[in-house]
């Protein structure tokens, strides 16, 4: 939840590449922002 802007929720998450034999080449990990259910859009 943010504290900043209570009608919107925190979405953390982690993408993890690899080879075919398992081997991990990147990760990546964001956070983003979304609409909380029921909530209304800014105008």
């Amino acid at each position: 939840e943010s504290n900043s802007r209570p009608g919107q929720g925190i979405v953390t998450a982690k993408t993890i590449g690899k080879k075919a034999d398992g081997t991990v080449v990147m990760t990546c990990e964001r956070s983003f922002l979304v609409p909380k259910m029921g909530q209304e859009k800014d105008a």
